[in-house]
């Protein structure tokens, strides 16, 4: 009988850290110049993958890092961030790419064909660089983001119900659009985001150009030749439900 694994395992470390316990006071945020606050974080995880039969060329093990830095800064008028992060992926299979209809066995063998078929890659490249101007015309809730920046479909609006929440969360966030946090590398996005909130009701609008989301390849953080435009509103409760209503509009266009 054959035995499938996939195995992985990993570690998180950020500058500060929040303790678990009620007791405990929150530490303070890095600060410099007073105003900006320094942020990092290091993800490093170990893979090993055994899923594909009698084919010895998709058994492999391979760890990867990723590198988070960046500051921030909020002033009443707008914000600003910038964030870099350098990917690292180490001895990555060399032969884990097949011909049809198998092709890439497991993560492993799309990274290593994602990375010009480099067995170790890695580089540092601008993670987030935006603007938030908040409260446009004097409007509160009213705000636009322009520059190279994350987001999530799926969590501009959060449930007041906990479990719905967790759901929105972990389950529906993501699923037309995101930046791929689960990838070594994940994904950005370069455009404008515009949202609007009034009471429980929020409006988003969205025009940008996804970078790619596997390769650590500085090249390929140019941003591919497909342009993304999206719309949805939200509110956090219906009138007499826990529920979150929402809607929405999303195209995408490109050369492929």
């Amino acid at each position: 009988m054959q035995t499938r694994t996939l195995a992985r395992w990993s570690f998180l470390i950020g500058l500060w850290t929040t303790s678990a316990s009620a007791q405990t006071p929150a530490s303070a945020p890095i600060t410099v110049g007073g105003d900006v606050t320094l942020s990092g974080s290091l993800r490093t995880r170990s893979y090993s993958w055994d899923w594909f039969g009698d084919n010895g060329d998709g058994r492999y093990t391979y760890p990867a890092s990723l590198i988070r830095l960046g500051l921030t800064a909020s002033k009443r008028p707008y914000e600003w961030q910038v964030e870099f992060a350098a990917p690292v992926l180490l001895n990555l299979p060399t032969s884990a790419v097949m011909g049809s209809p198998q092709g890439q066995l497991g993560l492993g063998a799309s990274y290593f064909a994602a990375n010009s078929n480099r067995t170790n890659a890695g580089y540092v490249f601008l993670k987030q660089g935006f603007v938030r101007f908040k409260e446009i015309g004097g409007i509160a809730g009213q705000s636009l983001k322009i520059g190279r920046m994350e987001f999530n479909d799926g969590t501009e609006v959060v449930p007041a119900h906990s479990t719905l929440a967790a759901l929105k969360r972990d389950r529906i966030s993501q699923r037309l659009l995101g930046n791929f946090g689960f990838s070594d590398v994940g994904r950005s996005l370069d455009g404008a985001l515009y949202s609007l909130t009034r009471g429980k009701l929020n409006l988003t609008a969205l025009a940008a150009r996804p970078t790619r989301r596997l390769s650590a390849n500085h090249e390929d953080w140019r941003g591919r030749s497909i342009e993304t435009a999206r719309a949805s509103w939200g509110t956090t409760r219906a009138a007499r439900s826990s529920g979150s209503p929402r809607g929405g509009w999303l195209c995408g266009c490109g050369d492929r």
